[in-house]
């Protein structure tokens, strides 16, 4: 056959051979490909006919008739047959939702319903549950579309194209005014054309917008419009080099600003000498520096590496290129962007460099247990454990050994991951790496007081906060005391216990690069402590962890948050929970469910916590 195009965003339709398709008959035809092709695995008849056909008076009849609609509007005669359902499409087609949450930016920019909703101006009242999921999945894709043309217009920035930077970014200013980040990309877009005075003029509009609708001022970074740093006098590579090296000598030893002055010479003057490797090298130690220690807005930083990855290629400099692929797929990944860190991640495979290779998998699986893709992550961190041990490097084998302990946390194995994360203390410290103790401290106590050993708990916590405080790393400290604040709340001290957890969040949102999974991670803790105590804002702080885990496409995170929902008296919330659920592998979830089902629901008391 010939071309396949499907288009789900915005008003749906399909193009076979670069012709439309007839409609098929109903909206629920087109309910029913957008759930078959954001699922991960096939989905079983009896399932579909209850998600979308419940009220027909034979649902799997009219499940029957809805995939036949389907094969004629695809040209797919044998396709959508038996149980479970799959949808296998021919090679070549396109498919916009695939392009924007997975596909390179460059073609995914393209896709005509780009920042549109997923089936533009449907609803589905009569199956409410698929309306949830409906809902959270535009979320999903709303934020997919954000991230490809933040993408485009940091990578055109950094291809010296200004003026697709500036389209691009200002696509995305359409999306969402407010968004700070798009805003100062397109006014570094406006300043890197050399047009200063759309800059000042798109910088005022945005305060002006944000003093009138929200009271305050624009950030510091929306001014993030300078020129880079001028070639100095000497540009030798000897003198680029000597800079490169004093720099990140300076930056290990805590001297940050003294160290970042020397890379952006080196930057400098690597670049006035024509050396194109060096300069790679150097722009990315900077780009590093900055982002570790919160120095610069994250859209400059962005755009060094994408400049480092192009010098990089263009001289063959394997590991430099595969290095900066890496950052970008942490920065995505922090900001829960997985399907573009994945991207990142495996552009940057074949650096032929066992470590790099190694660190790559550890940071493919820390992205897959986020997304609740927990068997797949499994798979991939005990190829790394085995491959780390293998070659002699410890260090990684412990880091990769302490997600396997968070992924059985997170399926509710406790038996499994209480003495891994143990095990992984004690390795950690007997290789010196006290720095990052905090992190399998605090999880290590949160596997003891969910098992209810609260004695235990206690030590692990207190012993990670002790040290996160000492580091003053937000993110473990946010961490610590997410499990301090658990132990509170089984000692029945709820006060305290939602007390520590705004302080956990707090933490989270000041770092210089904030996790969006462990905003999510703290917020879930946060609405089981609040619905238990009957608190006023327990509301509010479901809904957020819906949105957040729903744009980031969490989906054990997003099962929670329907739970909640149940617990606060939403009768169609443990439907929505089980929908997602069946896309994770976790037996704790399906447990939290199945209590949640026996439960009596009520709203809880409405008084202030």
């Amino acid at each position: 056959m010939g071309d396949l195009g499907i288009h789900l965003l915005g008003p749906p339709s399909v193009s076979r051979d670069g012709e439309d398709a007839p409609a098929p008959r109903g909206r629920k035809a087109w309910a029913l490909l957008a759930h078959l092709l954001t699922q991960r695995r096939p989905v079983p008849r009896e399932r579909l006919a209850a998600l979308l056909f419940a009220d027909a008076d034979d649902p799997l009849g009219a499940l029957r008739w809805n995939l036949s609609e389907l094969r004629r509007l695809l040209g797919l005669p044998g396709a959508l047959r038996g149980s479970p359902v799959a949808l296998a499409l021919p090679p070549g087609t396109f498919v916009d939702v695939h392009a924007v949450l997975s596909g390179d930016w460059a073609d995914a920019a393209r896709a005509p319903g780009l920042g549109r909703d997923l089936l533009e101006g449907m609803d589905f009242p009569s199956s409410p549950s698929f309306d949830v999921w409906l809902t959270n999945e535009r979320r999903h894709l709303q934020a997919a579309s954000e991230a490809v043309l933040a993408e485009a217009a940091r990578a055109s920035l950094a291809a010296s194209a200004p003026d697709a930077a500036a389209d691009h970014a200002a696509r995305l200013v359409a999306i969402d005014p407010f968004n700070e980040h798009a805003q100062a990309i397109l006014i570094r877009a406006f300043a890197a054309a050399g047009d200063v005075h759309s800059a000042e003029r798109q910088h005022d509009a945005f305060d002006a917008l944000l003093r009138r609708e929200l009271g305050r001022a624009a950030g510091p970074g929306v001014r993030a419009v300078a020129p880079g740093p001028a070639p100095g006098d000497v540009s030798t590579g000897a003198h680029a080099r000597a800079q490169l090296e004093a720099g990140e000598a300076a930056v290990r030893a805590g001297a940050v600003d003294t160290g970042i002055g020397c890379l952006r010479e080196a930057v400098a003057a690597a670049g006035a000498g024509g050396d194109d490797p060096l300069q790679a090298q150097a722009l990315l130690a900077l780009a590093l520096a900055r982002f570790d220690t919160g120095r610069g807005a994250e859209d400059e930083i962005v755009v060094d590496l994408h400049r480092a990855i192009l010098l990089a290629d263009r001289s063959d400099r394997r590991e430099t290129a595969a290095r900066g692929r890496l950052a970008l797929a942490y920065v995505d990944e922090l900001a829960g962007r997985y399907a573009r860190a994945e991207r990142w991640l495996a552009a940057a495979s074949g650096a032929f460099d066992p470590r790099v290779e190694d660190e790559i998998g550890l940071a493919l699986g820390r992205c897959r247990i986020d997304r609740g893709e927990y068997d797949a992550a499994e798979a991939v961190l005990e190829a790394v454990v085995a491959s780390a041990r293998a070659r002699g490097a410890p260090d990684v084998a412990v880091w990769a050994r302490n997600q396997l302990g968070r992924l059985a946390l997170e399926r509710g194995d406790l038996d499994t991951a209480e003495p891994l994360l143990r095990a992984v203390i004690d390795d950690a410290h007997a290789l010196g790496l006290t720095g990052w103790l905090p992190l399998p401290l605090g999880l290590h106590g949160r596997a003891l007081v969910e098992r209810g050993d609260i004695d235990a708990a206690r030590g692990p916590l207190e012993r990670g906060l002790v040290l996160a405080t000492h580091v003053d790393d937000p993110c473990w400290l946010a961490l610590t005391l997410t499990g301090l604040a658990l132990l509170a709340d089984r000692q029945g001290d709820a006060g305290a216990a939602m007390s520590a957890l705004r302080e956990a969040r707090r933490h989270v949102v000041r770092g210089p690069a904030s996790s969006a999974y462990l905003l999510a991670w703290v917020t879930d803790a946060y609405c089981g402590v609040a619905i238990a105590a009957g608190s006023a804002r327990a509301h509010h702080a479901v809904m957020e962890l819906e949105t957040l885990a729903a744009r980031a496409g969490m989906r054990d995170l997003l099962a929670r948050a329907h739970v909640h929902r149940h617990a606060l008296g939403d009768p169609d919330a443990l439907a929505a929970a089980r929908i997602v659920a069946a896309d994770v592998d976790s037996p704790g979830l399906d447990a939290a469910i199945a209590a949640a089902g026996a439960a009596v629901t009520r709203t809880p008391v409405r008084r202030a916590a």
